[in-house]
């Protein structure tokens, strides 16, 4: 049936081949967060109930970041392997290792956070430095073709310039939006499966109606490799919990998105405006939160109590 559906590029089955990356990377997901929380219970690596933010009644296993991580390491492992005979794939396999890079960075700066309680400027330190991997291997907003689809035209010194704040603030905005999130079990991995799932139907489309470009195989690959994670640690989130995804989860599912996001402004502005309008409910989420906290003149970082 799908192959009946053709647009101006190629027929919409293109993405059918890619269908390994969610299966492995679900198939990872699954038994490595079971085993992090049988590791986090031996080794004492939970969250205590406080009676203020933390209601749960008993101790929660941490270390859930580690299971969405393997999960996603194996679904893109799994997309290198499908595109190693294509002719683009040394610059396939720099992007999908840079993103798996950065996200590796975002998660263990999330775990030292879960460890040892860092100060909210160490952790945004931390979430730059896997801002900065994205920028090293290219992944950054075409500005000067968003730019003359607008009718302007910005100097090539300009776009390189403006492009490394616009990275650095996706990831920090992206991040921090999906940690605000994570209050209910089940809450944040459910909302950025769906979200995925939003971004890859926004990949298809672009790959089936408009002219090919290197990112069509990379977002679909990262997309999958996500989804598969998350729905992988769900069944052990879901209320209750039996174990939590800590900062260490959040901030890598919330870097993962960021690299979508600046990957689908490559071409076209409205690609990129509909990404952003697809990961609308953690930005209202997290101005709304901003706000109540400036309202009551309380530290912007600190947690919500009740």
């Amino acid at each position: 049936m799908l192959a009946n559906i053709i647009g101006p590029y190629k027929e919409i089955s293109w993405i059918l081949p890619f269908w390994p990356v969610l299966l492995f990377s679900f198939a990872a997901a699954l038994p490595g967060t079971w085993l992090c929380k049988k590791l986090a219970i031996k080794f004492g690596v939970v969250d205590k109930p406080d009676g203020t933010v933390k209601t749960h009644k008993q101790p929660i296993a941490y270390l859930g970041g580690l299971g969405i991580l393997l999960g996603f390491t194996a679904g893109i492992v799994a997309g290198i392997t499908l595109l190693e005979q294509t002719e683009m794939f040394r610059l396939y396999l720099k992007l999908l290792i840079g993103i798996l890079a950065g996200a590796s960075v975002a998660c263990f700066i999330g775990l030292v956070d879960d460890l040892f309680d860092i100060r909210p400027l160490q952790k945004i330190v931390g979430q730059m430095l896997a801002a900065v991997i994205l920028i090293a291997i290219g992944i950054r907003p075409n500005l000067g073709i968003i730019f003359t689809q607008l009718g302007i035209e910005l100097p090539e010194i300009a776009e390189s310039i403006l492009g490394v704040p616009i990275v650095i603030i996706f990831v920090l905005g992206a991040t921090n939006s999906l940690n605000l999130i994570d209050g209910l079990d089940g809450l944040c991995a459910g909302v950025t499966s769906i979200i995925t799932l939003g971004m890859l139907a926004l990949a298809v489309h672009i790959g089936t109606w408009n002219v090919s470009s290197a990112g069509d195989p990379v977002r679909a690959i990262v997309g999958l490799g996500l989804v598969g994670a998350a729905l992988g640690f769900l069944p052990f989130n879901k209320a209750p919990a039996k174990i939590f995804m800590g900062d260490a989860g959040s901030m890598l599912l919330g870097f993962v998105v960021a690299a979508m996001m600046i990957l689908f402004a490559e071409r076209q502005p409205l690609w990129w405006m509909a990404s952003l309008m697809i990961f609308g409910l953690p930005i209202l989420d997290t101005a709304v939160a901003l706000a109540r906290r400036l309202l009551n003149k309380r530290p912007l970082f600190v947690s919500d109590r009740g």
